[in-house]
C-alpha cells in the first residue's frame, strides 16, 4: 500500500516535521527547502497534503506564506497550532561561554532575541532551524551554536546548553493544512468552521470601510485582515481575511454578498474546522445571543440648594439618553429583521411565520414579567414591529 505524504518547510527536526509527526502520523514527511517547494509538491500532486506555518505569536506573519497563498492553486482544508519550544545547542564538548555566533530561521532569531542579546551573540539566519543544526553538526565549530527544537538536537548528534529560550513561554505557532483537491469536501455539519478568502477592493474613496460593513451589520466576526500590494501595481490593495463561519451560514451569504459589490474579486481558499486552541465559539455566541441588561440608572443626587428643580432636570437627562438608545436599539431591530426578510424572500419563504411570531410574544413575555413590566406591552411593542416589517415587505414587492 503506497503512503500518504505531506510535505513541510524545513529540514527533519523541525518543528514542522515535529507537527507532522504528531498530528498526521499515517503520512510521511517530506522536507522541502523553501516554502515555495512545499507549495509546490503539493500542487504537483507529490504530496497528498502540506502543513505550512502562517504566524506566530511573538514574530507575526510569515510573509513569504502570505504572498504565496494567493497564486498557490491549493486549498486550506485545516489549522493547527503548536507551542513552540526552542534550545540553543551546540556540537559536544563546547560549552556556552565559548559560543560567539548562533544561526537558525529568522523567525526562530525573532523568537528568542531576549537570550541572543544577553549572551552578546552575533546572529545569522539560516533557511531552516533544523537545517542550521544538521549544517553545524556536518561542519563542527567550536564558538558557533544553532537554535532549533530538541527533535534536532537528538538527530543531529547535538547538546543542548540551554532550553526553552524563546522570549515568551506561551509562544505559539499557527500552522495551515494544504491540499491540492481543488474542491475538497467541507467539514460536517455542526462543526465550528473558519473561512479564508481574498479579495481585491475597487480603487474608490472608502472602498474597505464599505466592503468590511457587510461583517459587522450580519454578525460575523472577522478575525484576520491583511493586506498586501498585488505586484507592481500600488493600487487597489489586495486582501487576506479570515471569518468565524462557513460561506453557506445565512449570516455569512449576505456579509459576501455585501462584499462582493464592493470588491473586484473574491477567492475563497478554505473552509476548515477551527482548531481547539481557540476560544470556543459557543461561548462568544451564546454571549451575543444574550446580551447583558444594560446598568441601572443611578438615581441623581438632590442638592439643598437645587431641591426637586435639579433632581427634574437630572432624570430628564437620563430619559433623553435612554430614548436615544432605544431609538438606536429599534434601528437595529428592524434592520435585522428586514435582513430576515430578504433571506426569505431570496429563497421563496413567506414573510410571515405564525409559529416563530407566536414564541418571541411568549418570550417577551417572560422578559417583560421579570422587569416588572405589563407583558400586553411587550406583545403590543412585537406586534407593531411584525406589521411594520410586512408593510416594509409589500412596499418592496410592489
Amino acid at each position: 500500500m503506497t503512503t500518504s505524504k505531506i510535505a513541510f518547510q524545513g529540514d527533519y527536526g523541525s518543528n514542522s516535521h515535529e507537527l507532522c509527526v504528531e498530528h498526521f502520523p499515517d503520512h510521511e514527511p517530506v522536507p522541502c527547502a523553501t516554502f515555495a517547494e512545499a507549495f509546490a509538491a503539493v500542487r504537483s500532486g507529490a504530496c497528498s497534503l502540506g502543513v505550512i506555518a502562517i504566524e506566530n505569536s511573538i514574530a507575526g506573519r510569515v510573509a513569504d506564506v502570505h504572498h504565496l497563498l494567493p497564486s498557490s492553486g491549493l486549498k486550506i482544508v485545516g489549522e493547527r497550532f503548536k507551542p513552540i519550544r526552542f534550545h540553543l545547542m551546540a556540537n559536544p564538548g563546547v560549552a556556552l561561554e565559548d559560543v560567539r555566533e548562533v544561526s537558525s530561521h529568522v523567525m526562530a532569531l525573532a523568537q528568542c532575541r531576549q537570550l541572543i542579546q544577553k549572551l552578546g551573540l552575533r546572529a545569522t539566519v539560516a533557511g531552516d532551524t533544523a537545517g542550521a543544526a544538521r549544517e553545524l553538526a556536518e561542519h563542527p565549530d567550536p564558538h558557533h551554536a544553532a537554535i532549533a527544537p530538541a527533535l534536532a538536537a537528538e538527530l543531529y548528534g547535538l547538546t543542548i546548553l540551554a532550553r526553552d529560550i524563546e522570549d515568551e513561554p506561551d509562544n505559539t505557532t499557527r500552522f495551515l493544512v494544504m491540499t491540492g483537491d481543488p474542491s475538497p469536501a467541507e467539514p460536517p455539519a455542526g462543526v465550528e468552521c473558519l473561512t479564508s478568502l481574498i479579495f481585491h477592493t475597487r480603487d474608490v474613496p472608502a472602498a474597505l470601510y464599505k466592503a468590511l460593513g457587510g461583517f459587522a451589520s450580519n454578525g460575523v466576526n472577522l478575525i484576520k485582515l491583511e493586506s498586501y500590494i498585488d505586484g507592481s501595481q500600488f493600487t487597489p490593495a489586495q486582501f487576506y481575511a479570515e471569518i468565524e463561519g462557513r460561506p453557506t451560514d445565512p449570516g455569512v451569504v449576505l456579509a459576501l454578498d455585501e462584499l462582493a459589490f464592493f470588491s473586484g474579486r473574491i477567492d475563497v481558499l478554505g473552509v476548515y474546522p477551527a482548531d481547539g486552541h481557540r476560544r470556543p465559539q459557543s461561548a462568544s455566541a451564546s454571549a451575543a445571543a444574550s446580551p447583558a441588561a444594560p446598568p441601572p440608572i443611578a438615581a441623581p443626587s438632590i442638592d439643598e440648594d437645587d431641591g426637586w428643580k435639579g433632581a427634574l432636570v437630572e432624570y430628564r437627562r437620563s430619559i433623553d439618553n435612554i430614548d436615544a438608545a432605544l431609538i438606536h436599539v429599534l434601528a437595529e431591530r428592524f434592520k435585522c429583521t428586514r435582513k430576515v426578510g430578504a433571506l426569505k424572500a431570496r429563497y421563496g419563504l413567506p414573510p410571515a411565520d405564525p409559529g416563530r411570531e407566536a414564541q418571541q410574544i411568549e418570550r417577551l413575555r417572560s422578559l417583560a414579567l421579570a422587569a416588572d413590566l405589563d407583558p400586553r406591552f411587550a406583545e403590543k411593542f412585537l406586534n407593531f414591529i411584525i406589521a411594520e416589517v410586512i408593510r416594509h415587505h409589500e412596499a418592496a414587492a410592489r
